[in-house]
């Protein structure tokens, strides 16, 4: 079921709408505090610049996370290939 809910993002109220809002405010509680991040360390830039460096940051978060991922991911299926060939190997001598 899609809520309605409002959160704070620098400075300014949002209204959002979604099926997890548990997610979606934690999404925004990461924004904000990246936001606040960057305004400490490029005082004096508009908020538009540290918009971006914040989308920026994030994506590239996302981007490392999802390559660490895929990584993992083809990691554990090659380890599951060679179980299941261990076993079809030690079976088939039963």
């Amino acid at each position: 079921m899609i809520k309605t809910f409002k959160v704070n993002i620098a400075g300014k109220e949002y209204n959002l709408k979604g099926e997890n809002e548990t997610i979606l405010i934690s999404a925004a509680e990461m924004v904000e505090q990246k936001i606040n991040d960057l305004k400490m360390q490029y005082q004096g830039e508009p908020i538009s610049t540290i918009s971006i460096l914040a989308a920026l940051n994030i994506a590239e978060q996302l981007f490392s996370n999802k390559s660490q991922f895929e990584s993992e991911k083809e990691y554990f299926l090659n380890e599951l290939n060679k179980m299941a060939d261990f076993l079809n190997n030690n079976l088939i001598n039963l």
